[in-house]
């Protein structure tokens, strides 16, 4: 709501503003962050640039923008409730994490029943600051743009207390969660627990993972899709911290084949840890995802998303380097290793929802 009013302007002012410039304002919440971006011409960096000072400091947060929010998210909420994927991956998440851990917890009625416009101004005061913040800027600032951008969300910005990040509590076991609902689909979701993004074989883990299901020509995508007709897609990736990761696979299937596709997916990990791939399709993995690196860069906006993401999350610029440097290296000989190290068909924790027969 940073862009529904301020104490000088009102929403459609604001709005009116960023047409006027044909600028693009937009805001971004993860577990641990929130983003607020602006799109501009290099030319109205200045005028822009003080509009979204106005809106990130001073925002009203008026009450009927907040009701009208509230009742557009609650029907969203509820929609998502019917959807098997959605179920699915929220029920996974709490299968994973302990009672009470914040990436556990979602949503009820009740919080959009009790959200006010006090919470709101309590939680902005609180958290947005300087205190801990980042600014990046992408493209051909001038040194006057660069320095008028750092005066205006630094020094000229209240400080605060350094927030610390959630610890996130994992359960010893994830075992499985079922639910039965009525769907034309039923949604699957696996998942468990590898190493942090910090350990030296992360790098060829993502490589690991891309060859099982990080793209359409996947070896879930070539046995699910394409030999066995069960599914539209399936897909895999990395959730990251420092000291653990969790590896998940997701796909939707036809209703009542739940078990068979997860014995096809365990089966597709037990092969990848048996024998190398072969040289073919490592070379169309890794040319995959080179040019999944190069288009991490090749905008302002990827370029800034990229390193944001990287600090972030705690790492550097350097971790892209140090990516290409091990895909360009790699062998499928390192990649067999790695798999029977980190991959146990036997361990992921399974997350069912939809038609169950």
């Amino acid at each position: 709501m940073l862009l529904e009013g301020t104490t000088s302007k009102t929403s459609r002012e604001i709005a009116e503003r960023l047409e006027y410039f044909g600028a693009y304002a937009w805001g971004t919440v993860t577990w641990q962050h929130s983003v607020a971006s602006l799109l501009c011409l290099q030319k109205d960096v200045s005028q822009c640039v003080r509009l979204m000072e106005d809106y990130v400091k001073n925002p009203t947060f008026p009450e009927e923008e907040l009701r009208l929010a509230l009742r557009q998210g609650y029907q969203n909420y509820k929609v998502g409730l019917m959807k098997t994927s959605r179920v699915a991956l929220r029920n996974s998440l709490q299968m994973v994490y302990e009672k009470g851990c914040p990436y556990g917890r979602f949503a009820t009625d009740k919080t959009f029943e009790e959200m006010s416009v006090e919470d709101l101004r309590a939680f902005h005061d609180e958290a947005y600051t300087q205190t801990g913040a980042r600014i990046f800027i992408s493209g051909q600032p001038s040194e006057t743009d660069v320095s008028m951008i750092a005066d205006k969300f630094g020094a000229n910005w209240r400080s605060g207390n350094e927030w610390s990040l959630p610890t996130p509590k994992l359960k010893d076991h994830f075992g499985e969660s079922i639910t039965d609902m009525k769907s034309e689909q039923t949604s699957v979701v696996m998942v468990n627990k590898v190493m942090g993004k910090d350990h030296p074989e992360f790098m060829p883990f993502r490589i690991v993972d891309t060859v099982l299901g990080g793209y359409f020509s996947s070896r879930l995508m070539q046995n699910l899709r394409e030999r066995l007709g069960l599914t539209y897609g399936v897909g895999s990736w990395l959730t990251s911290f420092p000291d653990f990761s969790l590896h998940y696979i997701r796909t939707d299937v036809k209703k009542g084949e739940h078990e068979r596709v997860v014995d096809e997916i365990r089966k597709e990990i037990r092969n990848l840890c048996e024998a190398p791939i072969s040289k073919e399709e490592m070379e169309m993995v890794r040319n995959f995802m080179l040019g999944d690196l190069s288009r991490m860069f090749d905008t302002t906006l990827t370029a800034a998303d990229t390193v944001m993401g990287l600090l972030s999350a705690g790492t550097d610029e350097k971790r892209s380097q140090v990516f290409y440097d091990t895909l360009t290296s790699a062998t499928p000989e390192m990649l067999l290793e790695v798999a029977r190290k980190w991959l146990d068909a036997d361990a992921y924790g399974v997350s069912v929802a939809g038609v169950l027969k």
